[in-house]
């Protein structure tokens, strides 16, 4: 592990994908992981212990057993309404503004002629590009 970090990455031989990243915006700081295991597990205990006491034992079992398949559920549940929303949010953008869409139509547009264009300069340069190179 490299000096600095908390958590060991990928390239160091432990995969935690989805939980630590590469650098950048999105990376998550060591402390939310190492707070926030625990507190899923103190949640799930008060949830199983209110279970228990208004259902008994058999039902606060099968109720912890399953909480983290409702959780990876929910994960995607709303990932997908987001979209769905996302999805909504540009058709009432295309009907009440046809000009911004024709507009982020033509520059994704540009963009994509852009990327082919580095796409095949990359591509055309001897032996693939600078790999090897430290870049």
């Amino acid at each position: 592990m490299r000096e600095g970090r908390l958590l060991p990455r990928e390239d160091e031989g432990l995969s935690l994908r989805g939980i630590a990243r590469p650098e950048g915006p999105e990376d998550v700081a060591p402390y939310k992981v190492y707070f926030g295991l625990p507190l899923f597990l103190v949640a799930y205990a008060a949830q199983a212990y209110f279970v228990w006491r208004w259902q008994g034992g058999v039902v606060a079992a099968a109720y912890l057993a399953t909480l983290p398949f409702v959780g990876l559920w929910s994960i995607a549940f709303f990932r997908r309404a987001a979209a769905w929303w996302a999805g909504v949010r540009l058709g009432w953008l295309s009907l009440a503004r046809p000009a911004t869409i024709a507009m982020l139509r033509a520059e994704r547009e540009g963009l994509k002629r852009e990327l082919d264009a580095l796409k095949e300069r990359y591509l055309a340069m001897p032996s693939g590009g600078n790999r090897g190179a430290g870049i």
